[in-house]
C-alpha cells in the first residue's frame, strides 16, 4: 500500500465484515451484492459521484481466486485498475472484484465519508443460547443497562483493557464449547478474536 500524502492518523483496511456468530465462529448470512456500474465503461468505479475524493492510495494485491472480496479503508470512494472487470458491493460495506489471478495494481480514492452499511436489525442483537448467562453477567457486573451508548463503550473498552492481557498461547478450541466463558471469567486472557467477539457480544447484550 502506498499513500499519496503522510498520514497523522492510522488507517484500518477493512476486509470481511461478519454478523452472526454461532458454534464458536462468525459468518454471513447470505446477502445480494449490488453490482457497480463502471465510469464510461472503463476500469474506473465510482460509490458516490456526489462526494469529492481527498487522497488516494496504490495498491497491489496478490489474489488466488479471480472473484474475491478485497480489504479496503471504510472511506473508500472511487476504485480505478485495468486488472479490474467488475466491482461489486456488499450491504455490510464489503467490496468484491472480478480481476484476473495473480498480482493486480489498482487505485482506491479516499473521501471525508464512510461507506454507508445496512442498519442494525434484530438479527445484530443475537447471543448464542448457551453464552446468554456469561455476558448478562458481565453486563450486570458493569452496570451497563443503566448507561448511555458512549458510557457503555468506555466501560466495556476500560473493562477488557485493565483485566485482561493479550496471549497467542491457547488451549485447543473446540467449536461447541464454552471458550469464551473461560476467557471471561477464569483465563482473563487470549488473542484478537477472544477480545473481539466478546466484545461485540457484551455490546449486543448492552443493546
Amino acid at each position: 500500500v502506498k499513500s499519496n500524502e503522510v498520514r497523522a492518523t492510522t488507517l484500518y483496511f477493512m476486509e470481511m465484515a461478519y454478523s452472526v456468530y454461532e458454534y464458536g465462529s462468525w459468518r454471513n448470512p447470505k446477502v445480494e451484492f449490488d453490482v457497480i456500474a463502471p465510469i464510461d465503461n472503463k476500469n474506473h468505479w465510482v460509490f458516490n459521484k456526489q462526494i469529492e475524493d481527498v487522497g488516494v492510495f496504490d495498491i497491489a494485491l496478490s489474489l488466488q481466486d479471480q472473484f474475491i472480496m478485497i480489504p479496503a479503508p471504510d472511506n473508500i470512494n472511487s476504485l480505478a485498475g485495468k486488472d479490474i472487470i467488475q466491482v461489486e458491493t456488499s450491504p455490510f460495506g464489503g467490496i468484491r472484484v472480478d480481476a484476473r489471478k495473480g498480482w493486480i495494481n489498482y487505485r482506491m480514492s479516499y473521501a471525508n465519508h464512510h461507506i454507508i452499511e445496512k442498519a442494525p436489525g434484530p438479527d445484530d442483537l443475537q447471543i448464542p443460547f448457551n453464552y446468554q448467562p456469561d455476558f448478562k453477567r458481565v453486563a450486570k457486573q458493569l452496570d451497563l443497562y443503566s448507561k448511555s451508548p458512549k458510557e457503555i463503550i468506555n466501560t466495556v473498552e476500560n473493562y477488557f483493557k485493565d483485566n485482561f492481557y493479550y496471549s497467542i498461547t491457547q488451549n485447543q478450541r473446540y467449536t461447541k464449547s464454552q471458550y469464551l466463558t473461560k476467557f471471561l471469567f477464569k483465563d482473563k486472557k487470549g488473542h484478537c478474536e477472544y477480545f473481539a467477539t466478546a466484545t461485540a457480544l457484551l455490546l449486543r447484550e448492552a443493546g
